[in-house]
Protein backbone atom coordinates (compact mmCIF):
# COMPACT_ATOMS: atom_id res chain seq x y z
CA UNK A 1 0.00 0.00 0.00
CA UNK A 2 2.88 2.18 0.62
CA UNK A 3 4.53 1.61 -2.63
CA UNK A 4 0.92 2.81 -4.55
CA UNK A 5 0.24 5.56 -2.45
CA UNK A 6 4.05 6.93 -3.36
CA UNK A 7 2.93 6.64 -7.22
CA UNK A 8 -0.12 8.12 -6.63
CA UNK A 9 1.94 11.01 -5.36
CA UNK A 10 5.05 11.08 -8.17
CA UNK A 11 1.39 11.17 -10.66
CA UNK A 12 -0.01 14.43 -8.97
CA UNK A 13 3.12 16.09 -8.99
CA UNK A 14 3.83 15.52 -12.61
CA UNK A 15 0.34 16.54 -13.09
CA UNK A 16 0.63 19.67 -11.60
CA UNK A 17 3.85 20.53 -13.16
CA UNK A 18 2.57 19.78 -16.59
CA UNK A 19 -0.26 22.29 -15.69
CA UNK A 20 2.01 25.14 -14.31
CA UNK A 21 4.04 24.72 -17.71
CA UNK A 22 1.24 25.19 -20.07
CA UNK A 23 0.04 28.11 -17.84
CA UNK A 24 2.79 29.95 -18.42
CA UNK A 25 3.42 28.83 -22.33
CA UNK A 26 -0.26 30.45 -22.18
CA UNK A 27 1.01 33.83 -20.35
CA UNK A 28 4.04 34.49 -22.97
CA UNK A 29 1.63 33.89 -25.88
CA UNK A 30 -1.41 35.29 -25.34
CA UNK A 31 -1.90 39.29 -26.41
CA UNK A 32 -3.97 39.68 -23.45
CA UNK A 33 -1.43 38.95 -20.78
CA UNK A 34 1.33 41.94 -21.70
CA UNK A 35 -0.60 44.59 -19.54
CA UNK A 36 -1.43 46.88 -22.85
CA UNK A 37 -4.52 47.06 -24.04
CA UNK A 38 -4.83 47.24 -27.94
CA UNK A 39 -7.88 47.91 -29.68
CA UNK A 40 -7.48 47.25 -33.42
CA UNK A 41 -10.27 47.19 -35.87
CA UNK A 42 -8.69 44.72 -38.11
CA UNK A 43 -9.13 41.73 -35.18
CA UNK A 44 -11.76 39.37 -36.73
CA UNK A 45 -14.31 37.30 -34.77
CA UNK A 46 -12.34 34.47 -35.33
CA UNK A 47 -8.90 35.79 -33.27
CA UNK A 48 -11.75 36.64 -30.35
CA UNK A 49 -13.18 33.29 -30.73
CA UNK A 50 -10.04 31.39 -30.40
CA UNK A 51 -8.37 33.89 -27.22
CA UNK A 52 -11.60 33.07 -25.46
CA UNK A 53 -11.22 29.27 -26.59
CA UNK A 54 -7.48 29.58 -24.88
CA UNK A 55 -8.76 31.43 -21.90
CA UNK A 56 -11.63 28.84 -21.39
CA UNK A 57 -8.88 26.37 -21.63
CA UNK A 58 -6.58 27.73 -19.35
CA UNK A 59 -9.55 28.19 -16.43
CA UNK A 60 -10.30 24.45 -16.84
CA UNK A 61 -6.36 23.43 -16.33
CA UNK A 62 -6.04 25.98 -13.55
CA UNK A 63 -9.16 24.01 -11.86
CA UNK A 64 -7.73 20.69 -12.48
CA UNK A 65 -4.30 22.19 -11.15
CA UNK A 66 -5.80 23.23 -7.65
CA UNK A 67 -7.98 19.99 -7.66
CA UNK A 68 -4.62 17.86 -8.39
CA UNK A 69 -2.78 20.07 -5.65
CA UNK A 70 -5.63 18.75 -3.36
CA UNK A 71 -5.26 14.96 -4.16
CA UNK A 72 -1.72 15.47 -3.57
CA UNK A 73 -1.80 17.03 0.01
CA UNK A 74 -4.77 14.10 0.87
CA UNK A 75 -2.57 11.71 -0.85
CA UNK A 76 0.40 12.73 1.52
CA UNK A 77 -1.67 13.09 4.49
CA UNK A 78 -2.81 9.55 3.82
CA UNK A 79 0.36 8.10 3.44
CA UNK A 80 1.71 9.32 6.56
CA UNK A 81 -0.89 8.11 8.21
CA UNK A 82 -0.70 4.72 6.33
CA UNK A 83 2.97 5.19 7.48
CA UNK A 84 2.31 5.62 11.07
CA UNK A 85 -0.10 2.74 11.05
CA UNK A 86 2.18 0.33 9.58
CA UNK A 87 5.09 1.07 11.97
CA UNK A 88 2.54 0.46 14.83
CA UNK A 89 1.44 -2.60 13.68
CA UNK A 90 5.48 -3.86 13.15
CA UNK A 91 6.77 -2.76 16.46
CA UNK A 92 3.19 -4.62 18.17
CA UNK A 93 3.96 -7.99 16.38
CA UNK A 94 7.72 -7.67 17.10
CA UNK A 95 8.96 -6.37 13.46
CA UNK A 96 11.52 -3.91 12.94
CA UNK A 97 10.76 -2.98 9.04
CA UNK A 98 8.43 -4.16 5.89
CA UNK A 99 11.07 -6.75 4.98
CA UNK A 100 11.00 -9.04 8.20
CA UNK A 101 7.18 -9.02 7.44
CA UNK A 102 7.58 -10.22 4.11
CA UNK A 103 10.35 -12.90 5.02
CA UNK A 104 8.36 -14.36 7.49
CA UNK A 105 5.68 -15.15 5.03
CA UNK A 106 4.32 -18.76 5.31
CA UNK A 107 4.66 -20.66 2.16
CA UNK A 108 1.94 -22.26 0.22
CA UNK A 109 2.65 -25.24 2.04
CA UNK A 110 3.16 -24.42 5.41
CA UNK A 111 -0.21 -22.00 4.55
CA UNK A 112 -2.02 -25.63 3.82
CA UNK A 113 -0.42 -27.41 7.10
CA UNK A 114 -1.60 -24.55 8.71
CA UNK A 115 -5.08 -24.65 7.46
CA UNK A 116 -5.11 -28.52 7.98
CA UNK A 117 -4.32 -27.89 11.60
CA UNK A 118 -7.23 -25.62 12.08
CA UNK A 119 -9.43 -28.28 10.18
CA UNK A 120 -8.41 -30.68 12.58
CA UNK A 121 -8.71 -28.51 15.99
CA UNK A 122 -12.17 -27.75 14.36
CA UNK A 123 -13.34 -30.73 14.20
CA UNK A 124 -11.87 -31.29 17.69
CA UNK A 125 -13.50 -28.68 19.03
CA UNK A 126 -17.13 -29.80 17.26
CA UNK A 127 -16.24 -33.46 19.22
CA UNK A 128 -15.58 -31.81 22.37
CA UNK A 129 -19.01 -29.77 22.35
CA UNK A 130 -20.67 -32.46 21.64
CA UNK A 131 -19.33 -34.22 24.89
CA UNK A 132 -19.92 -30.84 26.37
CA UNK A 133 -23.40 -30.52 25.40
CA UNK A 134 -24.56 -34.41 26.22
CA UNK A 135 -27.20 -34.65 29.18
CA UNK A 136 -24.92 -36.22 31.73
CA UNK A 137 -22.67 -33.80 31.78
CA UNK A 138 -24.65 -30.96 32.09
CA UNK A 139 -26.37 -32.92 34.73
CA UNK A 140 -22.45 -33.64 36.54
CA UNK A 141 -22.05 -29.42 36.17
CA UNK A 142 -24.76 -28.64 38.03
CA UNK A 143 -23.73 -31.38 40.74
CA UNK A 144 -22.06 -29.73 43.76
CA UNK A 145 -18.17 -29.92 43.80
CA UNK A 146 -16.58 -32.75 44.75
CA UNK A 147 -14.09 -32.50 47.33
CA UNK A 148 -10.89 -32.62 45.33
CA UNK A 149 -8.76 -33.00 48.46
CA UNK A 150 -10.76 -36.09 49.65
CA UNK A 151 -10.54 -37.67 46.21
CA UNK A 152 -7.06 -37.33 45.99
CA UNK A 153 -6.45 -38.63 49.19
CA UNK A 154 -8.80 -41.45 48.24
CA UNK A 155 -6.97 -42.20 44.90
CA UNK A 156 -3.55 -42.16 46.69
CA UNK A 157 -4.83 -45.03 48.73
CA UNK A 158 -6.39 -47.32 46.29
CA UNK A 159 -2.82 -46.77 44.52
CA UNK A 160 -1.48 -48.06 47.31
CA UNK A 161 -3.65 -50.88 47.78
CA UNK A 162 -3.76 -52.00 44.38
CA UNK A 163 0.59 -52.19 44.49
CA UNK A 164 -0.37 -53.99 48.33
CA UNK A 165 -2.49 -56.77 46.39
CA UNK A 166 -0.23 -56.88 42.91
CA UNK A 167 2.42 -57.73 45.50
CA UNK A 168 0.22 -59.77 47.68
CA UNK A 169 -0.83 -61.48 44.32
CA UNK A 170 3.01 -62.09 43.06
CA UNK A 171 3.69 -63.45 46.43
CA UNK A 172 0.86 -65.67 46.56
CA UNK A 173 1.38 -66.83 43.25
CA UNK A 174 5.27 -67.87 44.40
CA UNK A 175 3.70 -69.82 47.26
CA UNK A 176 1.20 -71.53 45.37
CA UNK A 177 4.60 -72.85 42.61
CA UNK A 178 6.29 -73.77 45.82
CA UNK A 179 2.96 -75.70 47.54
CA UNK A 180 2.75 -77.61 44.13
CA UNK A 181 6.09 -78.61 44.27
CA UNK A 182 6.14 -79.50 47.53
CA UNK A 183 2.39 -81.41 46.50
CA UNK A 184 4.26 -83.53 43.82
CA UNK A 185 7.51 -84.20 46.00
CA UNK A 186 5.20 -85.62 48.63
CA UNK A 187 2.80 -87.95 47.02
CA UNK A 188 5.46 -90.85 46.84
CA UNK A 189 6.29 -90.36 50.42
CA UNK A 190 2.55 -89.97 51.56
CA UNK A 191 2.87 -94.12 50.58
CA UNK A 192 5.16 -94.51 54.01
CA UNK A 193 3.19 -92.59 56.26
CA UNK A 194 0.78 -95.60 57.29
CA UNK A 195 4.49 -97.54 58.32
CA UNK A 196 6.10 -94.63 60.12
CA UNK A 197 2.97 -93.68 61.76
CA UNK A 198 2.64 -97.53 63.26
CA UNK A 199 6.62 -97.44 63.98
CA UNK A 200 5.90 -93.71 65.94
CA UNK A 201 3.55 -95.30 68.39
CA UNK A 202 5.86 -97.85 69.26
CA UNK A 203 8.31 -95.27 69.81
CA UNK A 204 6.09 -92.61 71.69
CA UNK A 205 5.40 -95.46 74.23
CA UNK A 206 8.99 -95.99 74.91
CA UNK A 207 9.48 -92.44 75.06
CA UNK A 208 6.41 -91.96 77.44
CA UNK A 209 8.04 -94.60 79.79
CA UNK A 210 11.49 -92.93 79.67
CA UNK A 211 10.07 -89.69 79.71
CA UNK A 212 7.71 -90.35 82.56
CA UNK A 213 4.42 -89.13 80.71
CA UNK A 214 2.35 -91.76 80.01
CA UNK A 215 -0.85 -92.08 80.95
CA UNK A 216 -0.27 -95.09 83.14
CA UNK A 217 2.54 -93.59 85.09
CA UNK A 218 0.42 -91.98 87.52
CA UNK A 219 3.54 -91.13 89.21
CA UNK A 220 5.48 -88.87 85.93
CA UNK A 221 8.12 -90.74 86.87
CA UNK A 222 11.10 -90.94 84.56
CA UNK A 223 12.93 -94.38 83.73
CA UNK A 224 16.22 -92.43 85.37
CA UNK A 225 13.91 -91.58 88.41
CA UNK A 226 12.98 -95.10 88.80
CA UNK A 227 16.71 -96.33 88.62
CA UNK A 228 17.65 -93.65 90.77
CA UNK A 229 14.64 -94.48 93.22
CA UNK A 230 16.49 -98.20 94.08
CA UNK A 231 19.75 -96.50 94.79
CA UNK A 232 18.17 -93.76 96.72
CA UNK A 233 16.66 -96.62 98.97
CA UNK A 234 20.26 -97.54 99.41
CA UNK A 235 21.90 -94.28 100.08
CA UNK A 236 18.65 -93.94 102.85
CA UNK A 237 19.69 -96.54 104.35
CA UNK A 238 22.83 -95.67 105.11
CA UNK A 239 22.23 -92.30 105.90
CA UNK A 240 19.98 -93.75 108.86
CA UNK A 241 22.95 -95.02 110.77
CA UNK A 242 24.50 -91.51 110.68
CA UNK A 243 21.11 -89.96 111.34
CA UNK A 244 20.57 -92.47 114.15
CA UNK A 245 24.03 -91.50 116.20
CA UNK A 246 23.35 -87.71 115.76
CA UNK A 247 20.24 -87.34 116.20
CA UNK A 248 19.72 -89.28 119.46
CA UNK A 249 17.95 -92.50 117.38
CA UNK A 250 15.01 -89.96 117.31
CA UNK A 251 15.00 -89.66 112.72
CA UNK A 252 15.07 -91.55 110.18
CA UNK A 253 14.36 -91.03 106.66
CA UNK A 254 12.16 -93.25 104.20
CA UNK A 255 12.26 -93.05 100.42
CA UNK A 256 8.49 -92.44 99.12
CA UNK A 257 6.94 -92.60 95.49
CA UNK A 258 3.83 -90.58 96.59
CA UNK A 259 2.10 -88.47 94.55
CA UNK A 260 3.65 -84.88 94.62
CA UNK A 261 1.40 -82.11 95.00
CA UNK A 262 0.31 -79.74 91.36
CA UNK A 263 1.12 -83.20 89.29
CA UNK A 264 4.92 -82.43 89.68
CA UNK A 265 7.36 -85.36 88.99
CA UNK A 266 7.39 -87.69 92.03
CA UNK A 267 9.48 -91.11 92.71
CA UNK A 268 12.68 -88.95 94.40
CA UNK A 269 10.83 -88.24 97.41
CA UNK A 270 12.26 -88.08 101.31
CA UNK A 271 10.11 -88.28 104.46
CA UNK A 272 11.31 -88.10 108.12
CA UNK A 273 9.81 -90.29 110.17
CA UNK A 274 9.83 -89.22 113.98
CA UNK A 275 10.57 -92.03 115.62
CA UNK A 276 9.25 -91.32 119.73
CA UNK A 277 5.74 -89.74 117.98
CA UNK A 278 5.76 -92.88 115.46
CA UNK A 279 4.77 -89.86 112.36
CA UNK A 280 6.25 -89.28 109.17
CA UNK A 281 6.24 -85.65 108.38
CA UNK A 282 7.61 -83.40 105.74
CA UNK A 283 11.72 -83.15 105.11
CA UNK A 284 10.68 -79.06 105.07
CA UNK A 285 9.33 -79.60 108.90
CA UNK A 286 12.80 -80.00 110.17
CA UNK A 287 14.65 -77.29 111.79
CA UNK A 288 17.77 -75.66 110.94
CA UNK A 289 20.00 -77.82 112.86
CA UNK A 290 18.04 -81.19 112.44
CA UNK A 291 18.00 -80.47 108.38
CA UNK A 292 21.59 -79.66 108.71
CA UNK A 293 22.33 -83.26 110.40
CA UNK A 294 19.84 -84.82 107.89
CA UNK A 295 21.58 -83.15 104.72
CA UNK A 296 25.05 -84.28 106.44
CA UNK A 297 23.87 -88.08 106.70
CA UNK A 298 22.44 -88.20 103.19
CA UNK A 299 25.91 -86.97 102.06
CA UNK A 300 27.88 -89.68 104.44
CA UNK A 301 24.93 -92.41 103.10
CA UNK A 302 25.99 -91.11 99.71
CA UNK A 303 29.86 -91.68 100.51
CA UNK A 304 29.24 -95.26 101.76
CA UNK A 305 26.66 -96.36 98.75
CA UNK A 306 29.62 -95.08 96.44
CA UNK A 307 32.33 -96.95 98.17
CA UNK A 308 30.17 -100.45 97.93
CA UNK A 309 29.22 -99.68 94.63
CA UNK A 310 33.07 -99.18 93.67
CA UNK A 311 34.15 -102.53 95.16
CA UNK A 312 35.72 -100.91 98.30
CA UNK A 313 37.11 -97.45 96.53
CA UNK A 314 36.40 -95.21 99.00
CA UNK A 315 35.88 -91.01 99.37
CA UNK A 316 39.45 -90.27 101.44
CA UNK A 317 38.27 -86.10 101.44
CA UNK A 318 35.12 -85.22 102.45
CA UNK A 319 34.38 -81.21 103.11
CA UNK A 320 31.53 -79.66 105.28
CA UNK A 321 30.84 -76.00 104.41
CA UNK A 322 29.02 -74.16 107.61
CA UNK A 323 25.29 -75.34 108.99
CA UNK A 324 27.15 -76.01 112.35
CA UNK A 325 25.83 -72.18 113.32
CA UNK A 326 21.99 -73.85 113.49
CA UNK A 327 23.18 -76.75 115.72
CA UNK A 328 22.31 -76.52 119.97
CA UNK A 329 25.48 -77.70 121.91
CA UNK A 330 24.17 -81.59 122.28
CA UNK A 331 23.57 -81.75 118.47
CA UNK A 332 26.76 -80.00 117.56
CA UNK A 333 28.97 -82.62 119.86
CA UNK A 334 27.01 -85.49 118.20
CA UNK A 335 28.11 -84.41 114.79
CA UNK A 336 31.40 -83.72 115.39
CA UNK A 337 31.73 -87.52 117.18
CA UNK A 338 30.63 -88.72 113.85
CA UNK A 339 32.90 -86.35 111.97
CA UNK A 340 35.88 -87.97 114.46
CA UNK A 341 34.74 -91.16 113.56
CA UNK A 342 35.35 -90.59 109.99
CA UNK A 343 38.99 -89.37 110.44
CA UNK A 344 39.55 -92.20 113.06
CA UNK A 345 38.32 -94.56 109.97
CA UNK A 346 41.24 -93.31 107.86
CA UNK A 347 39.14 -90.55 105.79
CA UNK A 348 40.17 -86.75 105.90
CA UNK A 349 37.31 -84.32 107.06
CA UNK A 350 37.25 -81.08 106.29
CA UNK A 351 35.03 -78.11 108.33
CA UNK A 352 34.25 -74.65 107.30
CA UNK A 353 32.77 -72.79 109.65
CA UNK A 354 32.71 -69.72 112.02
CA UNK A 355 31.50 -71.36 115.46
CA UNK A 356 33.85 -70.87 117.79
CA UNK A 357 32.99 -74.01 119.88
CA UNK A 358 34.64 -76.00 116.75
CA UNK A 359 38.01 -74.46 117.13
CA UNK A 360 38.62 -76.93 120.53
CA UNK A 361 37.59 -80.24 118.64
CA UNK A 362 39.81 -79.76 115.66
CA UNK A 363 43.23 -80.45 116.12
CA UNK A 364 44.51 -79.27 112.67
CA UNK A 365 42.86 -75.38 111.47
CA UNK A 366 43.69 -73.54 108.49
CA UNK A 367 42.60 -69.73 109.93
CA UNK A 368 42.49 -66.66 107.42
CA UNK A 369 43.06 -63.72 109.32
CA UNK A 370 41.30 -60.50 108.02
CA UNK A 371 43.23 -57.15 107.90
CA UNK A 372 43.19 -53.32 106.58
CA UNK A 373 46.14 -54.52 104.13
CA UNK A 374 44.53 -57.91 103.07
CA UNK A 375 43.66 -61.40 104.41
CA UNK A 376 46.54 -63.78 105.28
CA UNK A 377 46.43 -67.64 106.00
CA UNK A 378 48.04 -69.37 108.72
CA UNK A 379 48.24 -73.29 109.63
CA UNK A 380 47.37 -73.88 113.71
CA UNK A 381 48.24 -77.62 115.16
CA UNK A 382 46.75 -77.91 118.79
CA UNK A 383 47.14 -74.68 120.61
CA UNK A 384 50.18 -73.82 118.79
CA UNK A 385 50.31 -71.81 115.77
CA UNK A 386 52.16 -71.38 112.75
CA UNK A 387 52.10 -68.22 109.84
CA UNK A 388 51.70 -69.72 106.45
CA UNK A 389 51.47 -67.87 102.84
Amino acid sequence: MTTALAAAARDHAAEAAGVAECLENHRLQCPCAGGETTTTTTTTTTTVDAAMARHEAVSVAIREQLEAQQRVTAAHAELDQVQALLTAALAEHGFDAIAEVRSALMSSDQRSQLRARCDAYEQAWAAARAVVDDPSLQTARDAPEPDLPALATARTDARAALLEAASAETLTRRTLDSLHRVATSLVPRCAAVGRAQAEHESLRELADVVAGTGAANTLRMRLSAFVLAARLETVVALANERLTTMGEGRYQLRHTDGLAARGARSGLGLEVLDLWTGQARETSSLSGGESFMASLALALGLADAVREEAGGFDLQTLFVDEGFGTLDDDSLEQVIDVLDGLREGGRAVGVVSHVAELRTRIAAQVVVDKTERGSTVRLRVADEASPAA
